[in-house]
């Protein structure tokens, strides 16, 4: 539905209907945070690089980082969803 392009970062939302989801690879220099607070966190590897899942009554996240981007899915969709889409990412930005 978006897409906004810089020279640090690329950011990518999609919708359908009630559901949505956004994909963004920002330069590893930009700072960014998820609230955690009242969330649940679990440790994942996304393409072999050890990420964050978050998950609170509104919003599931994954966020990780290689050496150059930082990467990081969020929306409504699933749990499922949201690290398939995430180890789709490195191959696709």
């Amino acid at each position: 539905d978006d897409t906004n392009k810089t020279s640090e970062s690329i950011t990518i939302v999609f919708t359908k209907e009630e559901q949505y989801f956004q994909a963004a690879m920002e330069s590893i220099d930009i700072n960014f945070g998820i609230d955690t607070e009242n969330a649940t966190v679990e440790k994942l590897k996304i393409n072999d690089c050890e990420a964050m899942y978050i998950s609170n009554p509104n919003i599931n996240a994954i966020i990780w980082h290689d050496n150059n981007y930082a990467y990081s899915v969020f929306g409504n969709i699933s749990k499922n969803e949201i690290i398939k889409i995430a180890k789709g990412l490195k191959n696709n930005f």
